[in-house]
């Protein structure tokens, strides 16, 4: 129904398998989300975000390495 639709464009919806009209004993099965815990499982889920993470660990010990390098050199050059 469009003007139903229109009317409560504004307002929250709430949907829940245990949220039904006469069954109060189910209400004790919703609990909260607070989104993060939902976004860490779905990137979890995810084999790309995985290998992502990875590749990205990879390059920052890659740079840890190579920085290293770089100080390294340049006491000995600082040295001659």
């Amino acid at each position: 129904d469009l003007k139903l639709e229109a009317e409560t464009a504004n307002f929250w919806r709430f949907r829940h398998e245990n949220f039904v009209r006469g069954r109060p004993d189910l209400l004790m099965e919703i609990k909260r989300s607070n989104g993060k815990e939902e976004s860490k499982q779905a990137e979890e889920e995810n084999p790309d975000v995985v290998d992502l993470k990875s590749e990205v660990t990879t390059l920052k010990e890659r740079i840890a390495s190579m920085s290293k390098n770089i100080d390294d050199l340049t006491c000995l050059v600082q040295n001659m």
